[in-house]
């Protein structure tokens, strides 16, 4: 089973980047401490630290877009919705995504969700409080 959408709760965080990665990436490589999932490619990340949605490793900023110890992030249907302490903060148009996820997979003709991982990229203390997988 994969899954679908999942829900951390912070805790004592410095940096906190809760995202997606697609499988078929030759690797991953997070050089420093100051990138994480969404500043490389094949990844895709609400970063509360930069107030910031990141993808592929370009960034897009969200406004008012705030967090703080026991706050909680969610992210739903592979990455396609964003939530803070349940206000939507970064939609994702359906023709985005799939143009996004696309790209991903225009060397392999599969389909993205069938190789999409939730990646968290945390310098802190951060619980994972749901999962909900694809049936």
């Amino acid at each position: 089973r994969r899954v679908k959408s999942y829900e951390v709760t912070l805790g004592k965080v410095q940096r906190m980047q809760v995202g997606w990665i697609y499988e078929y990436t030759n690797s991953v490589t997070l050089k420093d401490g100051s990138m994480g999932v969404g500043d490389v490619g094949h990844t895709m990340a609400l970063d509360l630290s930069r107030s910031t949605f990141l993808e592929n490793g370009t960034s897009t900023t969200v406004d008012g877009l705030e967090h703080s110890e026991g706050c909680a992030v969610r992210s739903e249907d592979y990455g396609k919705r964003w939530y803070v302490d349940g206000k939507l903060v970064a939609p994702f148009s359906e023709q985005r995504w799939t143009n996004t996820t696309q790209d991903w997979t225009k060397n392999w003709n599969v389909n993205a969700v069938h190789h999409m991982h939730p990646m968290i990229s945390v310098k802190g203390e951060m619980e994972i409080t749901c999962v909900e997988f694809n049936d």
